[in-house]
C-alpha cells in the first residue's frame, strides 16, 4: 500500500492535462491539506478554472483525502 502527500503544483498540472489517473496507478491513497484543497479546488472553482472542477470530481472518488 503506497501512500503519498501532494502539493498543489502536481494536482493542478495533472488536472490540466487530464492525467490524474497516473496518481491512481501509483498510489493507494493521496493526502492533501485543507490549504491545498482550498488553493486547488475552492479558489479554482471561484475563478472558473476547468482543472479545479476536474480535480474536485477526482477527489470525490475517495483516492485523495
Amino acid at each position: 500500500m503506497d501512500l503519498a502527500v501532494s502539493d498543489s503544483d502536481v494536482l493542478i498540472h495533472l488536472s490540466k492535462i487530464n492525467q490524474l489517473e497516473l496518481l491512481q496507478n501509483q498510489f493507494s491513497k493521496i493526502y492533501i491539506s485543507n490549504i491545498i484543497y482550498n488553493e486547488t479546488v475552492v479558489q479554482g472553482i471561484t475563478l472558473q478554472k476547468k482543472d479545479a472542477f476536474i480535480l474536485k470530481e477526482f477527489i470525490q472518488t475517495g483516492l485523495i483525502k
